[in-house]
């Protein structure tokens, strides 16, 4: 909870303790107003943290990069004139350290990154 939530729930829990204390030493008008102004704080605190709870979300959504659609990034890799297979932009590395792209899980074909230069049209495992 941030300092406004938390100051907003104070002064309503306040304002309820005194309607409790006071209603029968004030007239219904005070008690009236105060029962008014500790309603507003009260929708004032759950908007705040509704708009809260949106930035949430919105910031959460941002920072992951959650795809909505399901979007497949594949791209057809094609080495020596021969098309390999579909591949599924999974790199993993060798034991010198180089990017590769696993490109067909039965044959064990790879295809290594086009900015690499160690391999040179096409590698296998």
């Amino acid at each position: 909870m941030g300092f406004l939530p938390t100051a907003l729930l104070s002064i309503t829990l306040l304002n309820l303790t005194i309607l409790g204390i006071l209603f029968p030493f004030l007239g219904i008008s005070i008690v009236s107003t105060l029962f008014v102004v500790g309603s507003l704080l009260i929708s004032l605190y759950t908007g705040v943290s509704i708009v809260t709870l949106v930035f949430e979300i919105l910031s959460w959504v941002s920072e992951t990069g959650v795809v909505w659609r399901g979007v497949s990034y594949s791209r057809k890799v094609e080495k020596k004139g021969k098309k390999v297979s579909w591949s599924t932009e999974r790199e993993e590395l060798d034991e010198n350290g180089r990017k590769w792209t696993k490109v067909d899980d039965d044959a064990g074909e790879w295809t290594e990154d086009e900015d690499e230069d160690d391999c040179v049209d096409y590698c296998v495992d």
